[in-house]
């Protein structure tokens, strides 16, 4: 008699079970979905930061050649102007001596 009530038993829990196994299923693609959209947006991130040291490492490599050229043409005109400014002491120097 026990054995029937416990198959009894077995089978109404059975029958809850399929009853709600749609919800469980609702429940497993809820659960799914978001670790899918946690794991979308962890490669989306990564994406990102490597497109950003992508972005930067190439926007170095093509600026510091230019950077490095000006330096070099701020060097040469700083000397331009050094040398210009020695020769037109030395002609101020040249006219006070012709003159005095």
């Amino acid at each position: 008699m026990e054995d029937m009530r416990d198959s009894i038993a077995m089978l109404r829990i059975v029958r809850m079970v399929i009853k709600f196994h749609p919800l469980l299923t609702i429940t497993s693609l809820i659960y799914r979905v978001i670790l899918l959209q946690d794991w979308i947006e962890h490669e989306v991130s990564n994406q990102w930061k490597a497109l950003k040291v992508y972005f930067q490492s190439t926007m170095r490599s093509l600026l510091d050649p230019i950077i490095e050229k000006m330096k070099n043409l701020s060097e040469a005109l700083e000397m331009h102007l050094h040398n210009e400014a020695a020769k037109g002491q030395l002609k101020a120097k040249l006219v006070v001596s012709r003159v005095g």
